[in-house]
């Protein structure tokens, strides 16, 4: 079969040569590629005629036996010739077309004649069924009217499986610059080029990070990416949550209450912790009652308190709080008891899906419970309470007044 029947088939790992049917007749891709390779020495070969179908977004082009002496004009006549090619970007309507950087060099035969090794970059993947004709470059000759393509003496090195795009940017660059080469135009492409794709999804999320509110962020999610919005839920919440301003409001009592009848020991013990500034780490307190008498009531009637019910919820905590109210807790499930009764000035807090960081603290705590559930059945609690300032309170009766 003539080399003019043969259609390559170029990906960004492989080239295959096919034939118009389709069969293979260069072996393995990786027999291809040793092939390209030996091809690709500007002492040896002239290039491979036939068609080339490219797919991809990183390539190594040799341009042999080129008309153009000057680096400068070949990159000015190539850019031109290239940007006339280049496809809209996929799912635009047309106002935008996929970007390109090169990075390459002239070197010259030992006759003297010119021959160019450039790399490609392209911000998406771009497809073309003759690639050599794409890749052409248009020049003007004295006296025509019209360009003609300077050299169909092209040939192709892509990138292989094996090689991450860092290491075919990294070699192929490093060979158009070998031994101090003069003859270099472009800008040398970083390895970190990023699709269009990319680039805008990348957009979204710092436009996230920026954003001033909750609302804001998941209103930017659900209208730019809603398909990895929905797939990818549970991350998405966690960084909204982040975005939350809990603000800590008085509570509302589920029932109106005329007076409390509290006994003395949690009148000195809020006196203390609440109505002037003792300085120091704050006193915690432990409330054991029977059901239904107005512990948790109480713990919240005043100030601005988060709540934390049955088990940890880091969501409940809040900056502005004054203090937290733990209501029939486990505490063999509840690791941070230890912070929380000894009014640590900073807490290490954590919940699902979220990384732990550090948040200032140093607020008193109140623990109400029923004899079921009081902490101090748990060993180390009893052991920590020997030798600790923390208030405990067994209440007998109600500590409201209700209105008759």
């Amino acid at each position: 079969m003539e080399d003019s029947e043969l259609v390559h088939v170029l990906y960004d790992d492989v080239v295959t040569p096919r034939s118009d049917d389709g069969s293979s007749e260069a072996g393995t891709a990786d027999d291809a590629s040793r092939s390209l390779d030996s091809d690709i020495d500007p002492e040896n070969g002239e290039g491979t005629e036939g068609l080339y179908l490219f797919h991809g977004r990183y390539v190594m082009v040799t341009y042999n036996r080129s008309q153009v002496g000057d680096h400068e004009k070949f990159f000015e006549y190539l850019t031109d010739s290239l940007q006339a090619q280049m496809p809209a970007l996929s799912g635009d309507k047309g106002s935008k077309t996929v970007e390109f950087s090169c990075y390459g060099a002239m070197e010259l035969h030992k006759d003297g004649s010119p021959h160019y090794h450039v790399v490609f970059a392209f911000s998406d993947r771009i497809h073309w069924k003759d690639a050599r004709r794409k890749f052409s470059v248009w020049i003007p000759v004295e006296g025509k009217e019209d360009r003609v393509v300077d050299t169909t003496s092209i040939q192709f090195r892509p990138r292989k499986k094996k090689d991450s795009v860092a290491v075919f940017l990294g070699s192929t660059q490093a060979y158009c610059a070998k031994e101090g080469n003069k003859f270099i135009f472009g800008n040398r492409i970083p390895p970190e080029v990023q699709s269009s794709k990319r680039k805008a999804e990348d957009d979204i999320y710092r436009e996230a990070i920026a954003s001033a509110s909750y609302e804001e962020a998941k209103t930017l999610f659900e209208t730019k990416v809603p398909r990895d919005y929905v797939r990818n839920y549970c991350s998405y919440s966690a960084f909204l949550n982040s975005k939350k301003l809990k603000v800590a409001v008085p509570h509302k009592a589920n029932f109106k209450v005329n007076d409390w009848a509290v006994p003395e020991e949690l009148l000195q013990w809020k006196a203390a912790n609440f109505d002037r500034d003792a300085g120091g780490r704050p006193v915690a307190l432990i409330i054991r009652g029977p059901a239904r008498c107005g512990k948790t009531e109480w713990a919240m009637s005043f100030g601005k308190p988060a709540e934390m019910t049955h088990s940890w919820c880091v969501d409940a905590l809040s900056n502005d709080c004054t203090h937290l109210v733990l209501n029939d807790i486990d505490v063999k499930g509840f690791k941070r008891w230890r912070e929380f009764l000894g009014g640590q000035r900073s807490i290490v807090v954590s919940g699902k899906y979220r990384h732990e960081s550090v948040m200032e603290w140093g607020k008193p705590t109140i623990w109400t419970c029923n004899k079921d559930n009081d902490p101090r059945k748990d060993k180390h609690v009893r052991e920590y309470l020997k030798n600790s300032p923390v208030v405990v309170v067994d209440v007998k009766k109600p500590l409201f007044l209700l209105d008759s």
